[in-house]
């Protein structure tokens, strides 16, 4: 049940206000760093947004993704993002306003499966990033995504497939455990990207496209870095591993990083499709 999974990023309107500020640190942390910053920007530009452009972010978290596309849709366009948390939108409106992107930019509740506010046909593009492991039923909200968008209108996700983590950390054991509780306990949906591109096909979407992208950190402060580190120590609360044991793989991470012998990185995928005009 997804209910039981330790997932800060599907806990959604449930979330503490603690959690929500830490989660939304972990996401402005990985949205910045300069290889989520290319993929990112490559994502958006195959996406193929024009000026004047309704846009819709889905899961839009702090607005990572939604703040990559003002400068494309000019002054005529406009991009939403809905997501369940109150305390993300709400720092996702303070920091478009601090880019000076009020204008172009809004926020609002909302859950991805039911895009309550919002009637058949009325974007151009809908995107989403990084939701999608974290989700019990990947195919409501790409039906959703789907309904919502103009026939002829482009849909396009961005995710991670954590399954494909690789690093040089010497204590492969640890480090297999730590996967292994990531994907099995943690987890809402590890292989949730892997449904997407059939179900672009099941549900009819045109000129379906994927790409892919390496995220590559080598700094002992990266985001998935410190991620793991942190499930590292749920781990340990859940008795998978010895307190010891995840310290000294927090500890070795760290060491073979000051050395400049570390590196992990992370597979991502995007998938495009265009909604049939009839």
């Amino acid at each position: 049940m997804s209910e039981d999974k330790t997932d800060l990023y599907a806990k959604g309107k449930k979330a503490s206000p603690e959690t929500a500020i830490h989660l939304a640190d972990l996401l402005e942390q990985l949205g910045q760093h300069p290889s989520q910053v290319n993929i990112r920007q490559e994502f958006v530009r195959r996406i193929g947004i024009q000026k004047g452009d309704r846009v819709l972010d889905v899961g839009s978290g702090t607005g990572v993704l939604t703040r990559e596309i003002p400068s494309l849709i000019g002054e005529m366009g406009h991009v939403i993002g809905v997501d369940p948390n109150y305390r993300l939108v709400e720092t996702a409106r303070k920091l478009a306003k601090e880019k000076g992107l009020s204008g172009k930019v809004s926020f609002c509740m909302g859950e991805g499966e039911v895009i309550n506010f919002s009637a058949d046909n009325a974007y151009h593009a809908t995107v989403s990033s990084q939701i999608f492991s974290h989700v019990a039923d990947p195919g409501q909200i790409l039906y959703e995504m789907i309904r919502v968008t103009k026939p002829g209108g482009k849909i396009a996700i961005l995710d991670y497939d954590l399954s494909t983590y690789s690093t040089s950390h010497p204590d492969a054991e640890t480090t297999a455990q730590i996967l292994s509780y990531l994907l099995q306990d943690y987890l809402v949906n590890p292989a949730g990207i892997r449904s997407l591109p059939p179900l672009f096909a099941e549900l009819g979407l045109e000129q379906i496209q994927m790409g892919g992208w390496v995220h590559l950190e080598r700094e002992p402060e990266g985001p998935i870095t410190l991620l793991l580190q942190e499930v590292s120590g749920m781990a340990a609360k859940k008795g998978l591993l010895s307190d010891s044991a995840a310290a000294s793989w927090r500890e070795g991470q760290v060491k073979q990083a000051n050395a400049g012998g570390y590196y992990g990185a992370l597979t991502y995928l995007a998938l495009f499709g265009v909604k049939p005009t009839v």
